[in-house]
């Protein structure tokens, strides 16, 4: 079972294989949102608002999918950590970093 390391919260979480990021996240009430605004009108994890940016330190995940290739189009040249929560289905354990 995949363990995710929220660096900011200091805490740990079990995944299953799989799991979806964003919605372990919310379940562990670890937020992946920058502020009230995007907490609260977001896509609810459809990959569209792009809002549920974090960093990922792993060298073992998938490359970004189409989506987050066009919605981090800009931001993936300078940092090539940032993903979409939404997107990520847990494979192995990570170290997940959530923009403030």
């Amino acid at each position: 079972m995949p363990e995710l390391f929220f660096v900011n919260e200091d805490k740990k979480i079990n995944v299953a294989v799989g799991g979806n990021l964003r919605e372990t996240a919310i379940a562990s009430e670890i937020g992946v949102y920058s502020n009230i605004f995007t907490k609260l009108f977001n896509c609810r994890g459809n990959g569209i608002c792009g809002t549920c940016v974090v960093k990922i330190d792993s060298k073992n995940i998938d490359p970004p999918n189409e989506i987050e290739k066009k919605k981090l189009k800009k931001k993936l040249d300078s940092d090539p950590t940032l993903r979409l929560a939404c997107q990520l289905n847990v494979k192995n354990d990570l170290n997940v970093i959530t923009i403030k």
